[in-house]
């Protein structure tokens, strides 16, 4: 029981954090618990450094930071500040059909990934019937008291 609370305790304060101010938030930087738990300034000073870094990244890398983070918001919005701080239109990397062909194919990847377990567990599921089966069929072929009705 004492294990149980040590390891529910680690647990818990791994995804702690301590802001500047000394008060604590839930999550890593730019969870959703952090983002819920942190102090405004704390938030603050997590976007001013993102934005910093997206801004020191060279304008194709951001296109394509954008292109792969097409689900994340907040990183989009970072690319978006970014792009406004080197003077450029913060859509600029905009692409609508290239976030609907990622989201179909994500969406396809998906459907694949779900088929080929539902095919393995049938698979599975098959072959351990039939492997009963073998195994009861030899179990009465060696049973002394299995008699064979005519």
């Amino acid at each position: 029981m004492r294990y149980l609370i040590i390891i529910l305790a680690s647990l818990i304060l791994v995804g702690c954090g301590r802001d500047k101010e000394g008060g604590f938030f839930f999550g890593f930087r730019g969870s959703p618990g952090f983002y819920a738990t942190a102090s405004k300034s704390e938030i603050a000073d997590y976007e001013k450094k993102a934005v910093l870094y997206y801004t020191k990244l060279p304008t194709y890398e951001l296109c394509f930071e954008w292109d792969n983070n097409y689900n994340d918001e907040n990183r989009r919005r970072f690319i978006s500040r970014a792009l406004i701080a080197k003077g450029m239109d913060p859509l600029y990397c905009r692409n609508p059909s290239g976030d609907q062909m990622r989201r179909a194919e994500d969406k396809t990847r998906q459907e694949k990934s779900e088929r080929e377990y539902y095919e393995s567990l049938r698979k599975s599921t098959l072959e351990r019937r039939e492997r009963e089966a073998r195994d009861e069929l030899e179990r009465l072929r060696t049973d002394p008291n299995y008699k064979v009705i005519k």
